[in-house]
């Protein structure tokens, strides 16, 4: 999602002499035999229109699906040595952005909102580890991200972090 891809014709028994490609949209060119697509859609039907130099027409299909590469790691060690210091969400920029991300105890406390709509990556928007400025015991806590894809497509993200000190 957000990345490009070059479409190809599947093989054919004859020498195409022209393409017309009807989906999807966001192509670098519909009449070209391998043009980019740009994706915003996680599946995407692609349809091309064949004719050789008689004038035959053949018309081929393919299905595109696409992950959404998110990464949420699963542990942290907020101990300020540079490496893992803080929770946050990672993914390639041009996928979208952090709309909030909530991180709550044991217990259902809730420790850590941002609601900032923050970009992917940005560690300095994550969660420290700390609870009203205070640093928190090793403990396994829960988080709740939702995320805005560059389609505008939004996806709730669930799970658990352990802190490790």
């Amino acid at each position: 999602l957000g990345d490009s891809l070059r479409l190809f014709i599947p093989a054919i028994p004859f020498s195409p002499q022209s393409w017309r490609w009807t989906s999807p949209l966001f192509l670098s060119c519909d009449t070209c035999p391998m043009p980019f697509y740009h994706f915003l859609r996680t599946t995407t039907l692609a349809r091309v229109s064949i004719r050789d130099s008689n004038g035959c027409k053949t018309i081929a299909e393919r299905t595109y699906r696409i992950h959404r590469d998110i990464y949420i790691p699963n542990a942290f060690s907020p101990n300020d040595d540079g490496k893992n210091d803080r929770f946050t969400i990672y993914g390639k920029p041009q996928l979208g952005r952090v709309v909030w991300l909530h991180i709550y105890g044991r217990w259902g406390n809730h420790l850590f909102f941002n609601n900032k709509d923050f970009d992917l990556n940005d560690e300095q928007a994550g969660w420290d580890g700390t609870f009203k400025g205070q640093p928190l015991p090793p403990d396994v806590f829960v988080y709740a991200a939702l995320i805005r894809f560059a389609n505008g497509e939004e996806t709730l993200y669930t799970g658990d972090v352990t802190l490790m000190k």
